[in-house]
């Protein structure tokens, strides 16, 4: 068998104490191609010590024993190891722990916060939408504050205050002088750059009160289409930016809202909408990749992409 699935987090302990680098870039398939690989390469080291090693399943067994024996003392572990091992499994049952949801849902939140890096919550007042939200992202960031950002739009949020702007500065003398300067999603953007195996995360509330081609600018672009090979121009500075894949965008925003329809027919394309509700649940896939999902305070069924 030259092929199996395999446990992300031992697995890339694995990799780790064995000095070999993780597969980080590349497709999902060369990824996996060079995992299988390795976990093959130790089967055969196994069998030729005479041990009783059949298949692949039964390498990643001794891998996972060997990882688990050196991860037990949790006072060896540092915040870097344990944000580098983050387990989308562990993730979803922490946070069915911390919101009293059943697993199989925080589950599925997980995964399509991990896959499309853009989170819409919506629904009416109390449903916890904000609360929902400011948990997963302390769980992917692995509760590091400055990896996670939270602002608040309303009416007059402004590009300048989200992306960049030109601001003014006291000098010497009682004078002004004017700059550019970050606004807080450009300062994350920038933070995610230099630390590219990290996910960070900027949690977004009440997103629907601004106006948001006015303050999101070439974001409605940038924030679908990632990366180095998707540079946008930014105004005022005049350089060259992209939106990195590690930084993961949470939005709330209220349904009950008289600007909702404004609201709906702005952010759809390429992300993924959350609606609170504490009565009922419903998911749909709207139009460019918007994914509409109830995920209610009382239990309730999982919903299907």
């Amino acid at each position: 068998m030259r092929f199996s699935y395999y446990a992300y987090t031992p697995l890339r302990g694995a990799f780790e104490d064995f000095g070999i680098d993780w597969p980080s870039t590349g497709t999902a398939g060369g990824r996996y191609a060079t995992v299988c690989e390795f976990v093959a390469g130790v089967r055969e080291a196994l069998l030729g010590e005479d041990l009783p090693v059949e298949d692949m399943i039964d390498a990643q067994s001794f891998l996972w024993i060997r990882w688990s024996l050196k991860a037990a003392p949790e006072e060896a572990l540092t915040p870097e190891t344990q944000a580098a091992a983050l387990d989308p499994e562990v993730l979803a049952r922490d946070l069915a722990t911390a919101v009293l949801w059943p697993t199989d849902r925080a589950r599925d939140l997980v995964r399509r916060a991990i896959r499309w890096r853009r989170l819409l919550f919506q629904g009416p007042p109390g449903t916890g939408k904000t609360f929902v939200a400011e948990r997963l992202a302390r769980l992917l960031t692995a509760d590091e504050e400055e990896r996670t950002e939270l602002v608040q739009f309303h009416p007059s949020y402004a590009y300048e205050d989200f992306v960049e702007g030109i601001r003014p500065r006291v000098t010497g003398g009682a004078g002004l002088a004017y700059e550019v300067r970050e606004g807080v999603f450009l300062t994350l953007v920038e933070r995610a750059k230099e630390h590219p195996d990290d996910l960070f995360v900027l949690v977004v509330d009440e997103i629907n009160r601004a106006n948001l081609p006015r303050v999101l600018g070439e974001l409605l672009y940038a924030l679908e289409y990632r990366g180095p090979e998707h540079t946008f121009r930014l105004p005022y500075s005049g350089r060259e930016t992209y939106v990195p894949e590690n930084i993961i965008l949470i939005a709330t925003m209220n349904s009950a809202d008289r600007s909702i329809a404004l609201m709906m027919r702005q952010p759809g394309d390429g992300s993924a909408t959350s609606s609170s509700n504490p009565t009922q649940t419903s998911c749909e896939r709207g139009s460019k990749g918007m994914i509409s999902a109830s995920l209610p305070t009382l239990p309730s069924r999982v919903c299907r992409r």
